[in-house]
């Protein structure tokens, strides 16, 4: 049977792809010469940003994702597992400067906080101030007022937020998952965040700074309530 698999898919014009968090559009064969050269556009601006940022002082060039979920706790008994899970969430960011480039990775689990925009906002907070101190989720309200007040706090002169194309945005963060993912699957039973972070910790090769953020302040959560924002509804 498994030849015949073979036969049948080498006989289909389409080409093997075993990635994940791919392209909706490129997946359906549904691609075009615009999307095409969005996406090429896209990665080329992503690697001359970062390439500046290499060479140039004062400029810190970051990308930020959250991993897939994981189980808490991760076992192998599969009666076990549905009666005991909790989620276990990973949020990468990772950075590059002229002195080094460095992967953070801030971790909580579901009974402490969910995935929105006040933990986007509340890690990216926190690793500013590690940055300060050495040499879906984010395109939002919450995040426009935390970039105001790192502005106005004199933390950075310019913020340049991009969003890349979906299913083609190959960040630092997707290889950093990459390789603890590859990990994960080494580990049948993790029964405590700390396992996790270890793991995180030990995938990296660039000394990988691991969080906790279950005890981290949210006081920024209602910073937006500081400024003076109007909504205004458009008429056409």
């Amino acid at each position: 049977m498994y030849k015949l698999y073979l036969e049948d898919d080498n006989e289909k014009d389409v080409p093997k792809r075993f990635k994940s968090d791919t392209c909706s559009t490129c997946d359906a064969n549904s691609n075009t010469e615009e999307h095409e050269s969005q996406y090429k556009f896209a990665f080329e601006q992503q690697k001359r940003e970062k390439n500046h940022a290499r060479v140039t002082e004062n400029v810190c060039y970051v990308t930020m994702d959250l991993q897939q979920k994981q189980p808490l706790s991760k076992i192998t008994t599969s009666k076990a597992f549905y009666l005991c899970q909790l989620w276990f969430y990973n949020l990468s960011i990772h950075s590059a400067t002229k002195s080094r480039e460095k992967p953070y990775f801030f971790t909580w689990t579901e009974d402490i906080a969910g995935k929105d925009s006040f933990e986007a906002g509340s890690s990216l907070h926190t690793f500013v101030q590690f940055l300060d101190s050495c040499s879906g989720q984010n395109k939002n309200f919450n995040m426009i007022a935390l970039y105001q007040y790192l502005v106005l706090k004199g933390m950075f002169r310019v913020i340049d937020h991009k969003f890349r194309e979906v299913g083609h945005s190959f960040l630092d963060s997707d290889r950093d998952f990459g390789m603890i993912e590859k990990n994960l699957r080494k580990r049948e039973n993790i029964l405590v965040p700390d396992q996790y972070r270890e793991i995180i910790k030990s995938s990296s090769v660039k000394s990988a700074v691991v969080i906790n953020m279950e005890n981290a302040s949210k006081i920024w959560s209602k910073l937006y309530h500081h400024f003076t924002w109007l909504t205004r509804k458009k008429t056409f």
